[in-house]
């Protein structure tokens, strides 16, 4: 195994459990949760789609299996990568428009309000 597949095995891993673990434990007390931690979990779980995807993607490299038989899962996995990152664009533009107005201690703004 070379250090370049050890490096994907260890970060798609870590990064995966680490973003689905938040947002579980945001979706746990999604009730009580305002628009910004809405947002965060949304991205969260994208995020953990993401880094689940290129992990599946990853593994079918580094185990060595055909490609015929694996051929519909792994464009499912390509096609969920590329959905959750897409996705994640938008999430962090909202999530950082909304965290910037609560630093400053007021609401957005009519061009803010326009981008979200």
């Amino acid at each position: 195994m070379s250090l370049l597949e050890i490096l994907q095995l260890v970060g798609y891993t870590t990064a995966a459990a680490l973003h689905i673990w938040i947002g579980a434990l945001l979706v746990k007390r999604r009730h009580a949760l305002s628009k910004i931690e809405r947002l965060l979990m949304l991205l969260a779980l994208s995020m953990g789609v993401w880094h689940g995807s290129n992990l599946v993607i990853a593994l079918h490299s580094m185990l060595g299996l055909t490609e015929g038989r694996w051929t519909l899962p792994l464009r499912f996995a390509d096609s969920l990568a590329v959905a959750s990152i897409t996705l994640s664009y938008s999430l962090l533009l909202h999530v950082h428009l909304h965290l910037w107005a609560d630093a400053r201690g007021r609401s957005l703004t009519r061009t803010e309000r326009a981008r979200v």
